[in-house]
């Protein structure tokens, strides 16, 4: 499509969209203030990876920084982190959780950005940078505390402590760890990660440290430490999942309604005819796919309502295709939806955690595939405190 096209000249690109990911920054904002409180005495830090789970870190960065007064920021990968600089204050703290790349080290120092090193090798090559540039560089190390994904482990650290020097010319910002079951306060994996994780860090002296992320932080003082790493429940993602979520709603998801028809009993719906219609019915379908990130998995098994009857529930029929999936909405007065009208899929009415659980996964994943095609329609209003 020509972008230059007159034809499109008095159009905005939300006219032009067919599925629509509208995203409240005053909720992120909430809560993280939210976050800031159930953790008065650690720095709350915002985790900005996977483009802020899928919202737009570019956006998202800039607000926590400004309004929020957040000053650390965590992202996966160091092109995340090249982006995020361009849009945050030189003194805000950037860090790559996914560690050290020894051929784009330099990078790192162009960039003001940290690394989280992970393994012996990463330790040794920032540290031999270090070295060479006659300064000592920052770095978090990050231990393996019980979880058995990303970190030094024990073995790794006695290794590293019997080097004469080892910890010259690193400025260690923070140590840290990761819990594997912070969602269950009962599990106690929990305890005898925070455990290990003392244990290990005693190794690295006057250096800060940090192990709890969205749910941990709802574990108590115990486990909040230094500093804390909220990423999920900035953006809505219910911390305590066993309980009702305390975070407000973030995102909703909504689709156009490009066509409407009435069918008749024992109509077979969509691909594979998965679906017969027990008696007359009229299906909408709504222009969103598993190409937008909405998972065929929710075949017959999701819902949508329309925001004039957010009450009444109406239940996803049939396949799931690429670009459309069909709703049955015969519950509604004809009058309420109408071809071109828009009708939600994800948000307050249909929680981001419960589309997660129809489609057997989590909220984390849900979230993160929405980042495609769907238009971001930003809603921000400016709040004095």
């Amino acid at each position: 499509m020509n972008r230059h096209d007159p034809s499109l000249k008095n159009s905005s690109s939300a006219d032009l969209a067919y599925g629509l990911l509208q995203i409240n920054l005053n909720a992120i904002l909430s809560n993280y203030r939210q976050l800031c409180q159930k953790a008065p005495h650690s720095i709350t830090s915002a985790v900005l990876k996977a483009n802020a789970y899928g919202l737009g870190a570019e956006k998202i960065a800039p607000l926590l920084e400004q309004q929020g007064h957040c000053r650390h920021f965590f992202v996966a990968h160091l092109q995340e982190g090249i982006s995020l600089r361009k849009v945050l204050s030189h003194e805000a703290q950037i860090f790559v959780l996914n560690g050290l790349i020894s051929e784009a080290a330099t990078q790192f120092i162009t960039h003001n950005i940290t690394p989280v090193l992970n393994t012996v090798q990463q330790y040794k090559n920032w540290q031999t940078l270090a070295q060479k540039n006659a300064t000592p560089l920052p770095a978090i190390i990050q231990l393996d505390s019980g979880m058995h994904r990303l970190g030094l482990s024990e073995e790794d650290v006695l290794h590293l402590q019997t080097e004469e020097n080892w910890l010259k010319f690193l400025d260690v910002k923070f140590v840290i760890s990761h819990l594997a079951c912070a969602a269950d306060p009962h599990n106690p994996t929990n305890s005898a990660q925070l455990l290990k994780f003392k244990k290990l860090a005693a190794f690295f002296p006057n250096a800060p440290l940090s192990l709890a992320a969205s749910s941990g932080i709802f574990l108590g003082p115990e486990w909040q430490l230094d500093m804390v790493r909220p990423g999920a429940a900035l953006y809505g993602i219910n911390p305590t999942p066993a309980h009702p979520n305390p975070m407000e709603n973030v995102i909703t998801v909504s689709g156009k309604i490009i066509q409407i028809r009435k069918v008749n009993p024992y109509s077979a719906i969509g691909y594979n005819g998965t679906h017969i219609t027990s008696g007359p019915a009229r299906i909408a379908i709504v222009s969103i796919g598993y190409a937008d990130g909405f998972f065929r998995i929710l075949s017959n098994k999701g819902f949508a309502v329309a925001p004039a009857s957010p009450e009444t529930k109406l239940p996803i029929i049939g396949n799931i295709s690429m670009d459309c999936l069909c709703v049955n909405i015969s519950a509604l007065p004809e009058h309420l939806l109408t071809e071109g009208s828009m009708i939600e899929l994800i948000g307050a009415n249909i929680p981001l955690d419960c589309v997660g659980e129809a489609a057997k996964t989590i909220g984390y994943e849900i979230l993160t595939a929405l980042d495609g095609r769907l238009y971001k329609n930003y809603s921000y209003r400016a709040r004095h405190f």
